[in-house]
């Protein structure tokens, strides 16, 4: 693997970290009474679907709709900042909650949603350079709170269905961050970049499902872990910042780089999350996952087609 593989790997882990994934919320609401396998997976299909929007993105120079007729390129572009406002808003309301209940101060979200406006505004390649780097804080920290935790129970049901719709309704911002980053790459190194995703997803996935069974309703289950252990205030540092990078994330898409864009972006989420954290995973990703999943199916029949077209066109010169 070469290290322009390694960063983008990093990138797209890190931005798939956001609220849901790094409180626990999401994993425990997903796979609450799932074995490791159905994590595993789920993890493993993480990596295989951002493969999708790598390979695109290194084909297109980072232009993953171009791949597909401009009616249809407009559409789905429009769908996904439509995605990416959603779970801006929830990243928003996350941020407001944490800094609330930890030092009393209110309304903080629309500030660091300002600060992550101003990061996104300078590109892709900063999110990937902080990413890079709480991408294996977050890796530790979970870890650690897996042995202090130390449950073991590994049973449970194992489904085909939970695997899928969590990797479908999850990999759209990572995916679009990735495929930016992957526009210089080779196939070779766009490849070993999707198989290390998976294996770093399948990993936490499984470990926070574990370390967190029994206190999996909980509104930030790792959180609350990490209270009874008194490293709460470690916790609390690293799951905002891991919110923080899907946050200037999802403002990146949503605002295309430019600033006024975000400024309008940031103060519709910054309404809509006065409905709050759990209400917004509750009930408004189901239908974004949905939205995000017709996106991924769309694009993984054009990539196919794509392919099925260079291959008639090489027969056809030979």
């Amino acid at each position: 693997m070469t290290s322009r593989s390694f960063k983008l790997s990093l990138a797209f882990v890190g931005t798939f970290i956001g609220a849901g994934f790094a409180t626990g919320k999401e994993i425990c609401s997903f796979f609450a009474n799932s074995s490791i396998f159905t994590t595993i997976l789920a993890g493993l299909l993480c990596g295989a679907f951002g493969y999708v929007f790598m390979e695109i993105g290194r084909k297109t120079r980072g232009e993953i709709f171009k791949i597909m007729p401009n009616s249809l390129s407009i559409a789905l572009s429009a769908m996904t900042k439509l995605i990416s406002l959603v779970v801006l808003t929830s990243m928003i309301a996350s941020t407001t909650q944490i800094i609330e209940e930890n030092f009393n101060v209110l309304g903080m979200g629309f500030l660091v949603g300002l600060i992550g406006l101003v990061i996104s505004s300078t590109g892709t390649k900063w999110v990937a350079k902080i990413n890079a780097i709480i991408v294996p804080f977050v890796t530790v920290f979970v870890i650690i709170l897996f042995i202090m935790a130390q449950n073991f129970n590994l049973s449970g049901d194992f489904n085909l269905s939970s695997p899928f719709l969590y990797a479908g309704m999850n990999v759209l911002a990572s995916g679009i961050i990735s495929s930016k980053l992957s526009r210089d790459l080779a196939k070779k190194e766009v490849v070993c970049a999707s198989i290390f995703s998976g294996i770093i997803l399948a990993v936490l996935l499984t470990i926070v499902l574990l370390a967190t069974r029994n206190v999996s309703s909980a509104d930030m289950p790792i959180i609350t872990l990490a209270t009874v252990f008194k490293l709460k205030s470690i916790s609390t540092i690293i799951v905002f910042v891991a919110i923080f990078t899907t946050l200037t994330s999802t403002m990146n898409i949503v605002s295309d780089g430019k600033i006024v864009h975000g400024i309008v972006a940031l103060f519709v989420a910054t309404v809509f999350s006065f409905f709050g954290f759990s209400r917004i995973v509750s009930y408004a990703y189901p239908v974004v996952g949905l939205a995000s999943i017709v996106v991924l199916l769309a694009l993984i029949l054009a990539l196919f087609i794509s392919a099925r077209i260079i291959k008639v066109n090489s027969r056809i010169s030979s």
